[in-house]
């Protein structure tokens, strides 16, 4: 099934008097546990920090609307920061040092690097044990859901043990959605792993079942390690596992990759196809 892409998006008012000393950090506004923003006075000028507290990088959108300042650069800006780091985003010069000042920014962001590049050499490992056969109930450009999108749909038991597919970091584990079905106001209410890979791409796994995680972010997964269990959460039609391994677009969207699968008999690996199934 497709599933929504989690661009969060907010506005913050900041507003800080010449009266505080220069030097002095402003404010600090966090989001969800994932990212700080903060400003830091200057005698002539405010820089924009974002603080990356999350292992994966993540991509912001600022729009700004700002009173007595000068950006030196164009808005609206958009650039990927890298985890567990705090890069400073832009400097904002005071038109008048006497005067006081404020801004307010428009905010959208996104897990994952506009610098990740696929490895299409690499060979993925079927996301569930060896031994069981899934079949693939929607493959690449599905008519269903998957139009223009690299991703596969197995159709799998709910609590089926779901392996990981490659290696990488944990950068986001949702367990916490009970409810699923054919319902449009279900689409962002499936539980999901996202896995960071070694060439910056992010690896999906969707409709898990609640409280099924066996991982936790930041932690470093080897492919093949057990890391939720299946389920039918979320903009979903029956149980299942919806897979795909994505980068993020200057637009925001997701662009998938197709990638290849060792199977029986196949150690090069192979596309797989709608309506078969495979097994290790």
């Amino acid at each position: 099934m497709k599933w929504m892409s989690g661009v969060r998006a907010m506005g913050v008012v900041l507003v800080l008097m010449p009266a505080v000393p220069a030097g002095v950090m402003a404010q600090k506004d966090c989001y969800e546990g994932v990212f700080c923003v903060f400003a830091e006075r200057h005698e002539r000028y405010v820089d924009i920090f974002v603080e990356n507290r999350q292992p994966g990088e993540v991509t912001v959108r600022f729009a700004m609307t700002l009173e007595n300042l000068r950006p030196e650069i164009a808005l609206p800006y958009t650039a990927t920061y890298p985890g567990e780091a705090t890069t400073r985003v832009m400097r904002l010069w005071l038109e008048d040092e006497t005067a006081g000042w404020s801004y307010r920014f428009d905010m959208d962001w996104i897990h994952g690097s506009l610098e990740a590049r696929h490895d299409d050499a690499y060979v993925y490992a079927l996301p569930y044990p060896p031994g069981h056969a899934f079949t693939v109930g929607q493959g690449y450009d599905g008519a269903f859901s998957h139009r223009g999108h690299f991703a596969l749909d197995w159709i799998m038991p709910v609590g089926t043990p779901v392996l990981a597919a490659r290696e990488g970091v944990v950068v986001e584990v949702r367990d916490t959605f009970r409810e699923g079905g054919a319902d449009e106001a279900l689409r962002d209410r499936a539980n999901r792993i996202k896995i960071r890979h070694d060439d910056g791409t992010i690896g999906a796994y969707v409709h898990l079942m609640r409280g099924g995680a066996r991982v936790r972010v930041g932690q470093r997964v080897r492919r093949g390690q057990v890391i939720g269990l299946s389920g039918n959460t979320g903009y979903s039609t029956g149980p299942h596992l919806h897979f795909e391994v994505y980068k993020i677009e200057p637009n925001f969207r997701r662009r998938t990759f197709p990638v290849r699968f060792r199977v029986d008999g196949h150690p090069e690996g192979v596309y797989l196809a709608e309506g078969q199934a495979y097994r290790h």
